[in-house]
């Protein structure tokens, strides 16, 4: 798996457990909830203060996966444009060499008849 694939999916996966922990409401009663979110976002603090990214906005991840995908067809459509392209001279390639060689029996046909 390519290294840019790799990190779209992750992309993705925090995507999805960020939702998740946006959505699920922290029960008042149950005291291990409590600590859980306190406990995240203590990590997510002290991850921010010594300078690390904290991957748990969902709109910035949204926003960045969007770019990502958008950057892997752009890349995609210029690569199907060189393989077009090199195909295209490939051709022009042969076709002259097809003149080239025609033109070579011609000249060589045109000499023998001139010899007789």
């Amino acid at each position: 798996m390519t290294s840019m694939a790799c990190h779209v999916q992750c992309l993705a996966f925090l995507l999805v457990k960020c939702r998740f922990v946006q959505s699920v409401e922290p029960m008042p009663f149950c005291a291990g909830c409590q600590e859980l979110m306190a406990a995240e976002a203590w990590r997510a603090a002290l991850s921010r203060a010594s300078g690390e990214k904290v991957l748990d906005d969902p709109k910035l991840l949204r926003k960045s996966l969007k770019r990502e995908e958008q950057d892997k067809a752009r890349k995609a459509k210029k690569w199907q444009e060189r393989v077009a392209a090199q195909q295209e001279q490939q051709q022009k390639k042969q076709d002259k060499r097809k003149d080239n060689l025609a033109a070579r029996a011609a000249t060589k046909l045109d000499s023998k008849k001139a010899k007789r």
